[in-house]
């Protein structure tokens, strides 16, 4: 799905929940139309990347939320749709989005050595890029030991590996037991 598609599923969904509600008295039919893009370009920022249908279900969720919350019969702000936003992401989706276009981004930062997210490196993601040939097994070994590394000066190796194996499993409890520094 791509940004165009995401914002249209938006726009859809914003339309009918402000359906019932009134628009500001303030703005005319121009400030209206502005403040919609404004919503629209606000929510796609911070709404999860997903299928249609994972992307219909946050929707849903925002404004059970927003309804919740919203004092009054006039339009919630663009604040209140983002605030209402469960799990969001921090960053606004690509306007060039594909399903691979995330592995492939990852895939190229990890085999030019740059950093990557933890849940990458410990997570499923890392495994489909190695099974994929989109990055090499000793590559994902090499930034899973790294992390193990970082962990163990922050939370020294013990707290590490409760951290690591609490978050991402078992998978991570290899790398512990051998010294980190190896």
């Amino acid at each position: 799905m791509n940004y165009d598609e995401r914002k249209a599923i938006i726009a859809r969904g914003l339309s009918d929940y402000l359906g019932p509600l009134a628009p500001p008295r303030a703005l005319d039919a121009e400030a209206q139309a502005e403040m919609l893009r404004r919503t629209i370009k606000a929510i796609n920022a911070r709404l999860p990347i997903g299928n249609d249908d994972e992307i219909r279900g946050s929707l849903e969720r925002m404004f059970d939320e927003v309804t919740r919350s919203h004092k009054g019969w006039s339009w919630p702000t663009p604040d209140e749709f983002v605030s209402a936003i469960r799990g969001g992401s921090s960053k606004a989706s690509p306007e060039t989005f594909t399903p691979s276009s995330h592995d492939d981004a990852s895939a190229a930062d990890m085999n030019a050595g740059r950093p990557v997210p933890e849940a990458i490196v410990w997570g499923i993601a890392g495994v489909r890029l190695a099974n994929a040939g989109a990055i090499r097994r000793d590559t994902l070994q090499r930034y899973r030991q790294a992390s193990a590394r970082a962990a163990a000066v922050v939370w020294g190796e013990d707290g590490a590996r409760a951290h690591l194996v609490g978050k991402y499993g078992e998978v991570a409890a290899a790398f512990f037991g051998m010294r980190a520094a190896e």
